[in-house]
């Protein structure tokens, strides 16, 4: 059924057209065949893969796919809505430039210096050469 070509009330059927797809991929691909009764999990498969149109199942996908992005919209609106209107980009705006000014400023290069547990080998280096 996969490996020839199989038509089912003259169209093929989308499980055997994404089999199809994958095995025309670059590797290698070796059919075993199962009987029914062996692999009920096939069986299921191959009985929905005939019973679904490939239209149906892109619907289903597109529309949970439409789901999801408009709920995410949603989120994403309400969460910026909240920044706003609680100032939080104001805040976050001045802490940063109070931040940027600190580290700039003489103490703030002393601290650092102090706090650089590598500076007696820097030191010790530069008296060397």
């Amino acid at each position: 059924m996969v490996t020839g070509r199989c038509k089912l009330n003259g169209k093929t059927p989308i499980l055997v057209n994404r089999i199809q797809d994958l095995s025309n991929l670059q590797w290698h691909v070796m059919f075993k065949h199962t009987w029914r009764e062996g692999n009920r999990c096939a069986d299921w498969l191959a009985s929905f893969s005939l019973n679904q149109s490939s239209y149906d199942m892109k619907m289903k996908f597109l529309d949970w796919y439409v789901k999801i992005g408009v709920a995410s919209a949603l989120v994403g609106a309400s969460m910026e809505f909240f920044m706003v209107k609680t100032g939080f980009y104001d805040k976050v705006t001045v802490l940063e430039s109070e931040k940027r000014a600190w580290e700039n400023s003489p103490d703030a290069q002393a601290v650092r210096e102090a706090l650089n547990p590598w500076r007696h080998v820097d030191t010790k280096e530069t008296n060397k050469s």
